[in-house]
């Protein structure tokens, strides 16, 4: 051949090339002479040339979960569309697109509050309600139609208290254990058939000398949990509650004994987030629902009636801030609803609450 021709690349021979030169001889093996189209995506793949900027949809409902780039053929492959009919806040459930409203109930005793919250679910998950009925939504032992006890509350929200027939009388509490005890903490658990006017908390080395130290404030009447923090690693603690009942404190119950752990593990170190002991743990501080998919509520109730300005921070397990925001205590109650980004990796975070000079902690368990 002495006369110059035009060669195309076109390695997966699809008839779409991705470029062209002139030369007397075939510049390599994945040029032909057929022209066909300017253009491949996926010059290795004979079943995709074209690309476009599609939508999401992976449950094929016609809503959409963002857009993406994509490399195809002569159809627009499934899970993706064109057009859409707008967002899709689940797309992997062609029965929903849009959040519902629900009720938060954080006692969950299946009856909500007054705040509100969106979620993308046909039935309401665990902390939220399709009522706003009940009268206290902090004691899951009150609620429209619960059994009348001898605690000193309106269990059934019918105006009166230990009306004649109540059951149960409020006691202390049973079966105290000891869970996920790391270095430098621990978690302390209870039962108790019904919940008291209050809680009150306290532990102390077993160490010559040492004193008891309160849990304060102490845990919201239906808590059966508190996690201590800043504890030393390889000691034992013993730690004791009482209930008030009505006027009346119990006594404290017999105490019981952990030990922390002498060393963590480089895996263990990485799931403990380093707080100061000035920080007051989780007895006024709670998060629900926790676990979160992205979207939860911060409940802090401090000691007395106060207003003032107070913030927030999300910290991960290497210790950094991903998520700041702002919030106000009014009359000694802060309520917040957060809303993460959904770029958050799942895992285990810590919520810091910053009002006045305190800093109130509380563990938050983050799922997709």
């Amino acid at each position: 051949v002495y006369a110059t021709q035009t060669w195309y690349l076109d390695a997966d021979n699809d008839g779409h090339y991705v470029s062209s030169q002139s030369s007397c001889a075939s510049p390599g093996a994945s040029y032909n002479l057929v022209g066909g189209s300017l253009g491949d995506c996926d010059d290795g793949n004979g079943t995709k040339w074209q690309s476009a900027s599609l939508y999401i949809d992976t449950d094929n409902d016609g809503y959409d979960a963002g857009l993406a780039t994509v490399c195809y053929g002569a159809n627009i492959p499934a899970g993706y569309i064109s057009t859409t009919l707008g967002s899709d806040c689940r797309d992997n459930d062609a029965a929903i697109h849009a959040p519902v409203q629900y009720y938060v109930d954080g006692d969950r005793d299946g009856f909500g509050s007054t705040a509100t919250s969106l979620i993308c679910s046909l039935t309401a998950t665990t902390g939220y309600s399709t009522n706003n009925s009940d009268c206290d939504d902090t004691r899951a032992t009150v609620y429209p139609g619960a059994p009348e006890l001898c605690d000193g509350l309106d269990n059934n929200c019918n105006g009166q208290i230990d009306e004649t027939g109540c059951a149960v009388t409020c006691s202390n509490a049973t079966g105290l254990n000891t869970t996920n005890i790391t270095s430098t903490s621990a978690t302390l658990n209870w039962s108790a058939p019904v919940d008291p006017a209050q809680w009150q908390v306290q532990y102390k080395s077993v160490a010559p000398g040492s004193k008891w130290k309160d849990v304060a404030p102490a845990p919201l009447p239906a808590a059966r949990s508190v996690t201590i923090l800043g504890l030393t690693a390889g000691q034992s603690y013993n730690w004791h509650i009482k209930a008030k009942c009505g006027n009346t404190w119990t006594s404290y119950t017999n105490s019981l004994t952990f030990k922390t752990l002498k060393n963590s593990s480089p895996s263990a170190r990485s799931s403990e987030i380093n707080i100061t002991q000035t920080e007051e743990s989780i007895p006024v501080l709670r998060l629900y629902p926790n676990p979160s998919r992205g979207e939860f509520m911060i409940d802090l109730r401090v000691a007395d009636s106060k207003n003032e300005p107070a913030n927030f921070e999300l910290i991960d397990v290497t210790g950094r801030t991903v998520y700041t925001g702002n919030a106000a205590v009014t009359n000694g109650l802060l309520q917040k609803k957060v809303i993460v980004s959904p770029l958050l990796s799942p895992g285990v975070y810590m919520i810091r609450v910053k009002s006045g000079n305190r800093s109130y902690v509380s563990k938050l368990v983050y799922e997709k």
